[in-house]
């Protein structure tokens, strides 16, 4: 936590040093929200489900600073949670975003983002998604969680950007998380990783992109490692918006205790296409090999694709978005510790307003993973719909339903219907100051 609070810390002298404090524009927008829902399977149980009705009550709201080089977010909801039936599990949640950017020159930007999580609820921990671009700032937890126990989660991140070229540019990036659980039991950890990269042209034609990774891993219930892993790509350019790439995937697992070590090469080629900074998509297929070092565990191998698919809608009366993502990974850090793992999923969301005051929305996801060392495939899907109603510029009204299920060759599956009614009160303008 140390750690934590000293790159905040950092974080606001950078932001500041570059960006007079009277030149800012500071606004505060409260809110208050008052949330009723239902669900016919609280624990996320495969028999022997249990209902309930559960009631949130949050006040909080977002602190923004904007400047003309840089800017910061700060947004917190903390609340309390009452159950009707398990009265013993009444809880208290808070999440709060923390979003610092500092543009310190022309071609160099400086990046700090911090989400912290308390909650007791086994889907709260969504992932942090840039409604922008569809930039995963913070990944959720994929991984399957029961019962109604609280823990908390952060995920930090330092970033610097730097262009120096037209299409030429390099990163480097520091990653911090923790989960830790308030009762014994489950995956705590400490993720600890960093990274760096480039994007370098030789010509108006012919390109290269390489990133790389070193990560340190400590659990308290299971052993430690540490990794580092790479990516080398050769682009070849068609259009001034459609590419071909090769790429070659490397990573190399170093295990404490006595657990076997691990090489993984992944060579792979597609293509990829961004039209605007809302519209993307990529592909490529490959073939991967796992070979584990002084140990007689048969090697795994087998085809995978990669993917990254962004597009969004804006038009006078309605929105919608759709964003996939695939491709190999580890799976570490959530509720369960899975490991090697490849993954492919789909997101997608669009909402209409019948009126000025009237509107409604459907979601859907569907998710597959792979556990590769282990004789285990997830499916999620996760459907839904709502309404909503502004009687009044302050005062909003939800009625949403979601339907969720896991189908899992190992896990133990579930199913659960949620129905949700929230009043939200909030003012049209941000205070200013």
């Amino acid at each position: 936590m140390k750690l934590l609070l000293s790159g905040v810390v950092a974080a606001l002298s950078v932001f500041l040093a570059h960006t007079s404090v009277f030149a800012l524009q500071y606004t505060f927008t409260p809110r208050v929200s008052i949330r009723e829902s239902y669900t016919d399977n609280v624990n996320l149980a495969e028999t022997n489900k249990e209902d309930d009705f559960i009631m949130d009550a949050t006040a909080g709201g977002t602190f923004s600073a904007l400047g003309r080089t840089g800017g910061m977010n700060l947004s917190f909801d903390p609340g309390y949670r009452w159950y009707a039936k398990g009265t013993e599990l009444d809880t208290w949640r808070l999440p709060v975003t923390l979003d610092i950017w500092s543009q310190i020159s022309r071609k160099t930007r400086l990046e700090f983002f911090n989400r912290f999580l308390r909650d007791d609820d086994p889907e709260g921990a969504e992932a942090v998604v840039s409604e922008e671009d569809g930039q995963v700032k913070a990944p959720g937890d994929t991984s399957v969680r029961r019962g109604r126990r609280p823990y908390y989660t952060n995920y930090a991140t330092a970033r610097i950007n730097h262009e120096f070229g037209r299409d030429d540019s390099s990163f480097g990036q520091f990653l911090y998380s923790l989960r830790r659980e308030e009762e014994q039991g489950g995956n705590e950890n400490d993720h600890y990783a960093l990274s760096g990269g480039f994007i370098y042209w030789f010509g108006p034609r012919w390109g290269t992109t390489v990133n790389s990774n070193y990560t340190i891993a400590k659990f308290e219930n299971s052993p430690n490692y540490h990794d580092i892993a790479g990516i080398f790509q050769v682009m070849r350019r068609i259009t001034g918006h459609f590419q071909l790439f090769g790429r070659y995937g490397y990573a190399y697992r170093d295990n404490d205790e006595d657990v076997s070590d691990y090489v993984v090469h992944a060579p792979s080629a597609g293509f990829s296409y961004e039209l605007a900074k809302d519209s993307r998509a990529s592909l490529g297929i490959g073939y991967f090999l796992q070979e584990f070092k002084d140990s007689d565990i048969d090697p795994e191998e087998g085809c995978f694709f990669n993917g990254d698919l962004f597009k969004r809608w804006d038009y006078q009366r309605w929105s919608a978005s759709l964003r996939g993502l695939a491709g190999l990974d580890r799976n570490d850090f959530g509720n369960e510790r899975l490991g090697f793992e490849w993954s492919a999923g789909i997101f997608g969301d669009a909402s209409y307003k019948f009126t000025s005051t009237f509107s409604g929305n459907v979601t859907g996801s569907y998710r597959y993973s792979d556990i590769i060392n282990d004789v285990r495939e997830d499916s999620r899907i996760s459907v839904g719909a709502g309404l909503g109603w502004v009687p009044t510029t302050w005062m909003a009204l939800n009625l949403d339903y979601t339907f969720n299920r896991l189908i899992s060759t190992s896990a133990k599956e579930y199913e659960e219907n949620r129905i949700l009614l929230r009043l939200t009160l909030q003012p049209e303008r941000s205070w200013r100051f």
